[in-house]
């Protein structure tokens, strides 16, 4: 997913690995799935293998329309730990006018949302759970936490700058062992407790809308 400097958001097809720097970070707008499914499409029809990022909602509309594909289509399927996109249109009304969207550079989320802006001054910070309230309505009805058909999924990790991986498949474990044999990861071992609250918040996602029963 790429985005202009409004933050709105596009699909990206990358065939160099050159180019890859350019779409790191995280964009918690939706994509128009139409475009996304076009694009999935072409980058399969064109290309030996194709890899690609999704959120679990986006894998499962690829399944859907006159151009659908299927998941073994896919040579490989990254999910992104997932606990909902934002309207981008009630989002920023939240935020207010104040705030200039061109000027915020950066998303984070934990227990808060802060946004930042080129210098790393946090510009704007609630709590996750306000914030929730501004999400796209079919969030509220999704349970999955990761996409459970991707290979491997990938979120924030236990410190500030860190990923966390979760192995899903064997192609997904190959991956991963290639990545680590040709020096392109630095892998530690996550902590106890960052383990346990990774269950705990996947449970509640898929059990729970927000902390409503279902």
């Amino acid at each position: 997913m790429g985005k202009d400097v409004y933050w709105n958001t596009y699909p990206v097809l990358v065939t160099d690995s050159s180019e890859l720097k350019k779409y790191t970070g995280s964009i918690y707008f939706p994509i128009n799935s139409r475009a996304h499914r076009e694009k999935v499409r072409r980058a399969i029809d064109i290309y030996r293998d194709a890899a690609i990022v999704v959120t679990p909602c986006e894998l499962k509309v690829l399944g859907m329309g006159s151009n659908m594909v299927k998941n073994d289509e896919i040579y490989l399927k990254i999910g992104l730990f997932c606990l909902g996109s934002f309207d981008p249109e009630k989002f920023w009304n939240y935020v207010g006018e104040r705030i200039k969207r061109e000027d915020v550079k950066r998303f984070e989320i934990d227990k808060d949302l802060r946004l930042s802006d080129k210098e790393g001054k946090t510009v704007f910070q609630r709590s996750v759970k306000e914030s929730h309230k501004y999400s796209i309505p079919w969030c509220k009805k999704c349970h999955e936490f990761i996409p459970d058909a991707a290979d491997l999924s990938v979120g924030a990790g236990p410190e500030r700058g860190t990923c966390a991986l979760y192995l899903q498949t064997v192609r997904g474990l190959e991956i991963f062992r290639k990545a680590y044999e040709n020096g392109n990861l630095v892998v530690a071992e996550v902590p106890a407790k960052f383990k346990e609250m990774f269950k705990k918040t996947e449970q509640q996602k898929r059990w729970k809308k927000y902390g409503e029963e279902r």
